[in-house]
This record gives C-alpha cells, sequence and structure tokens, in this order.
C-alpha cells in the first residue's frame, strides 16, 4: 500500500496522541513573489505539496502556505479484515457502518479498508459547548443540538449552495440544495415524464455520526474553497472525463459563484468538500424521509 493510500485509509483520529499540527510547523513559511518556501523548499502558487509531518496536505497561495490540520495515525493504527469488518483507532466496525475520527467521517467499505473524508481539522476540532438553555432547541442526552437547535447562533448556512454529479450513464441524477437554516432538499430525476421525486431533511448542528451543519461549515471556510467562490469566472479543477463516460462535481452558490471539480488532483480542500457532501447525500438518500425517492 503506498503512503498516500494509507494516509487516506487510516485519516485521523482523536483518541491517539496528536502528531504536531502543521500551524508554525516550519519556520519558513514565507511568500517570495510568486512561490512560498516551505520545509526548505520552494513552491509556485497554486501548487499542494505534502506537509512535513507526512499526513497533511499543503498548498501555495498569495497569503504563503495553507495546510490541513489533521491529526496523523502512526502507520498502524488501522487493520484491514475483509471478512469480520475494519479495524479502526481500538475499535472494530462492520462492512457499510460510518464513524466519526475528529472532525471526519469515516466508512467500514466491503474491502475491509477504512476510508475517511479528508477535512481539515481546527486544533481545537470538535462540537463546540451547547448552552442547554438556547431556546432554539433541546439538547440531546449526547450533548448535541437537534435539528430544531442553533447552538451559539451559528448554527445555520450563510446563504444557499446547490450542488450534484453531471456525466456518466446513470440510471437518474440527483441534485441536492442546501439552504438556511439547516435544510438538505434532494431531488431526484429518473429521465421520466414526469416530475422529479424530492424530499426534505433538517440537519443537525454537531453529530458523532452525522455529517452535520458544523462539518460543512468548515469544510465551505476551507482556504481552497474560498478561494474557488472568490473567482468571478467559474474555475475547473482536475481533469473533465465526461467524453469517457465521467463525471463532475458542480457546486453553484445563490450568488452565481461556483466551481467544478474533475478527476485527478485537485486542492485538498475542495476534494475533501466533495467527498464530505457525497456522503451527505449519501446519508439523506437512506433516510427515512426520503424512501420515496
Amino acid at each position: 500500500m503506498s503512503s498516500r493510500e494509507r494516509r487516506r485509509v487510516y485519516a485521523i483520529g482523536r483518541s491517539i496522541l496528536l502528531a504536531p499540527l502543521l500551524v508554525g510547523l516550519g519556520c519558513d513559511l514565507v511568500p517570495l513573489g510568486n512561490q512560498c518556501t516551505y520545509n526548505g523548499r520552494r513552491h509556485d502558487q497554486g501548487d499542494t505539496f505534502p506537509s512535513a509531518d507526512g499526513c497533511n496536505t499543503c498548498s501555495c497561495s498569495g497569503g504563503g502556505v495553507a495546510c490541513t490540520l489533521r491529526a496523523c495515525l502512526p502507520p498502524d493504527a488501522g487493520t484491514i479484515d475483509a471478512a469480520t469488518g475494519c479495524s479502526f483507532a481500538g475499535r472494530t466496525y462492520t462492512i457499510g457502518e460510518t464513524f466519526r475520527a475528529d472532525c471526519n467521517t469515516c466508512t467500514c467499505t466491503a474491502s475491509g479498508q477504512v476510508a475517511c473524508t479528508l477535512i481539515g481539522c481546527p486544533v481545537d476540532a470538535g462540537p463546540p459547548p451547547v448552552d442547554a438553555s438556547d431556546a432554539g432547541g433541546d439538547v440531546d442526552a449526547g450533548g448535541d443540538v437537534d435539528a430544531g437547535g442553533d447552538a451559539g447562533g451559528t448554527c445555520a448556512f450563510d446563504r444557499t449552495y446547490r450542488f450534484h454529479d453531471d456525466g456518466g450513464f446513470v440510471a437518474y441524477i440527483d441534485q441536492s440544495t442546501l439552504s438556511p437554516p439547516r435544510t438538505h432538499l434532494m431531488t431526484r430525476d429518473h429521465f421520466r415524464n414526469s416530475l422529479p421525486n424530492q424530499c426534505t431533511r433538517a440537519l443537525v448542528c454537531s453529530d458523532s455520526t452525522l455529517v452535520d451543519v458544523r462539518e460543512i461549515q468548515q469544510a465551505l471556510a476551507h482556504p481552497d474553497v474560498v478561494a474557488a467562490l472568490a473567482q468571478t469566472t467559474r474555475p475547473f479543477y482536475g481533469t473533465d472525463t465526461r467524453p469517457v463516460d465521467g463525471n463532475v462535481f458542480m457546486l453553484d452558490r445563490d450568488d452565481g459563484r461556483g466551481f467544478s471539480v474533475g478527476s485527478g488532483t485537485v486542492p485538498a480542500g475542495l476534494r475533501a468538500l466533495v467527498d464530505l457532501l457525497h456522503l451527505l447525500r449519501t446519508q439523506t438518500a437512506a433516510a427515512p424521509e426520503c424512501a420515496g425517492l
């Protein structure tokens, strides 16, 4: 297994000692005109490269070097057993089971491997304190705010986002809309002479097993995503494989800004957002309120 595959399979875990995070890891995070210097090497603007800790990813931008902030597991932190499931950070999971690791979400795949989203987690990753007296909603036994609540007034999308996959020989197409305060509308078009099926799910503010509002907010706030949405001309990242039955992820914001992500190498923050929204779509489609899709 390559080092890149190992990083993706074993992702991150809070239960271990955190390896050094990237902020301040190198003393030479200095932009030099159109270049950045990191760990003794120069990189051009737009370049992505491995961090010094071996499991995070950095990129060179006009503001210097920006890196993801995932805690790094040792190489033997997880094991693989396709017959019985997956073992990760001392626990065993069944095939298809999803679970949280720090601020990322992981799934035990059919091959026995653990696949995780790659969101850059802040140093103090984890749900913020919840005020049980918040008049907007209730707190469940796990300490999370339910879909009707708002911890500190921040558990709400700032605007509307739409996303879908375009291309490929598929039996139907799913389109999603995230709208304030915390709604996921999903439509499924089966290419018949009828209106698409649709369902609406209220997302929770913070949850240990599901993609939640705060997780999406973190992914949207990543410097790679912010930079993409700041461009006046819609950018395309990666390779467009639609001519050979591939697909492209497309995201649009209600102000007309957006971007497209193909296959191949793309900025780490964009790939993490795509993976997270794909997982959100899967979880919404499996929710009881969306059984009619």
